[in-house]
């Protein structure tokens, strides 16, 4: 059954869900207990839905074998505890779909009787499910509409981020669309026109869903646009912005929204490639990769952020990548600024995967940029997450304070977290002599991070 989606609620939807249990028993667990547990959550409506989020403790690790769901069928969501003590457990696990507005609560419970052993599952995460509609297009229609009124707005301006790359702009037609074959998947939407304020949205494309309605709303003191009449077929008709000047196009939609920190804007003029304002880079980058990084944007924002600096780094700039989700692993080894093409392939292999562990990606990270420092480089540890450090993260604030002492700052960059997260992760940045960033939508990763590393470059 084909459906459209309207964001932002300008009508009402009503879905029905629900989990095969509220509550999941983990019983006692040994040294070598399996520590998960599947649960099917099902749709009784008559619209389909998608998973926007999951939020859950640090302890507790979710995985689901589809990101949406049609009428009257389910998706499975598999629930595992990481334990960081022995003693009885009670976890809350918050399932917010598409339509509802409550979530679907669980708790998890059990009681630790021996540590697991978390070398023999370093490597090894929730496994994966066989996802069959990978390979499937979504053939849809793309509309604005003004917020009140919902008349369709013409020649608004709309741009796709598809994996953290800018790949497609658009212009509207007098019907305020155009229609589109997409994969399957989170897409990303910046749109903007004369008179609007300029929206970002995020939108999980399936193969049953026929037309997206994005509404914009008005800037203050603008007036109500007149509906379109007339006939359409012979109105005018979308057209696609051509790749030459896409980026022009999107640094206009974003650029005024963007703001610019006080301590950056005294050199933010300066040209990069100049060595006399900028010391040579030397950045190791920490990527969450946990599974709370498959829901929404935060992906898209992660990946578009490493693209946008990438393209910024010189010759003499060295950038390196260490992934941590159920282990650590050197992902890129320090590569040239020169090498674009080999940083930007390894941007879109990056994939979210299952638990985290936030200080072992920083023991890694400090361990081999110990080794790689560059006398005359600013030598820099900077972790991308959605939220706290995780398991053991007790230790990492030592660990960060002695290699600033050596001349390695720690920056955090915040990808949509939580604000019951931002204070640890300012503190922990003030603990390495870095900055706390925070990425919340476009004009952020267009910019924040790029400003972030040439500050921590800039010749003070």
């Amino acid at each position: 059954m084909k459906h459209c989606l309207l964001l932002f609620l300008l009508f009402s939807l009503s879905f029905g869900s629900f989990a095969q249990m509220k509550t999941i028993d983990l019983g006692r667990i040994y040294h070598s207990t399996v520590r998960y547990a599947d649960v099917r959550i099902g749709n009784h409506s008559e619209e389909s839905m998608y998973v926007v989020k999951i939020e859950n403790s640090p302890e507790i690790v979710c995985l689901v074998d589809k990101e949406y769901v049609r009428p009257d069928s389910s998706f499975i969501l598999r629930v595992q505890v990481n334990p960081d003590t022995t003693g009885h457990f009670n976890y809350l696990v918050r399932v917010f779909l598409s339509g509802d507005e409550l979530p679907v609560e669980m708790r998890v419970v059990g009681e630790v009787i021996e540590m697991p052993d978390y070398t023999d599952f370093q490597d090894k995460g929730l496994g994966d499910f066989y996802r069959s509609d990978k390979e499937k297009q979504a053939e849809l229609t793309i509309t604005t509409v003004d917020a009140v009124t919902g008349f369709p707005i013409s020649s608004s301006t709309v741009t796709i981020i598809d994996d953290g790359i800018h790949s497609e702009s658009w212009l509207t037609g007098s019907g305020g669309a155009f229609r589109r074959k997409m994969d399957v998947g989170f897409l990303y939407f910046v749109v903007s026109k004369d008179g609007y304020e300029t929206t970002e949205t995020g939108i999980y494309l399936t193969p049953d869903l026929e037309t997206v309605y994005i509404p914009l709303k008005r800037e203050a003191g603008e007036p109500a646009p007149m509906e379109v009449k007339g006939d359409r077929e012979l109105a005018e008709e979308p057209v696609q912005i051509p790749k030459e000047e896409m980026e022009k196009t999107l640094k206009e939609q974003i650029e005024p929204e963007a703001s610019v920190a006080p301590e950056v804007a005294t050199f933010d003029n300066l040209d990069f490639s100049d060595t006399t304002y900028f010391r040579p880079v030397n950045v190791f980058f920490i990527l969450d990769l946990s599974g709370s990084m498959r829901n929404g944007e935060k992906m898209n924002l992660m990946k578009y952020s490493l693209n946008q600096l990438a393209e910024q780094l010189r010759e003499q700039d060295k950038m390196a990548m260490i992934t941590y989700s159920s282990g650590a692993d050197m992902y890129l080894s320090p590569t040239s600024g020169s090498d674009k093409g080999v940083i930007a392939a390894k941007i879109k292999d990056l994939k979210a995967d299952n638990r985290a562990s936030g200080t072992r990606g920083l023991k890694l990270g400090y361990k081999k940029l110990a080794k790689m420092m560059e006398p005359n480089a600013a030598n820099m540890i900077v972790i991308m997450t959605d939220g706290a450090f995780n398991n053991y993260s007790g230790s990492y604030q030592r660990m960060v304070k002695k290699y600033a002492k050596k001349g390695i700052t720690f920056s955090v960059i915040g990808i949509k977290d939580r604000l019951s997260d931002e204070k640890q992760l300012k503190e922990a940045a003030a603990l390495g002599k870095g900055r706390y960033v925070s990425i919340d939508k476009l004009s952020d990763a267009q910019m924040n991070l790029v400003k972030e590393i040439r500050m921590g470059a800039y010749r003070k």
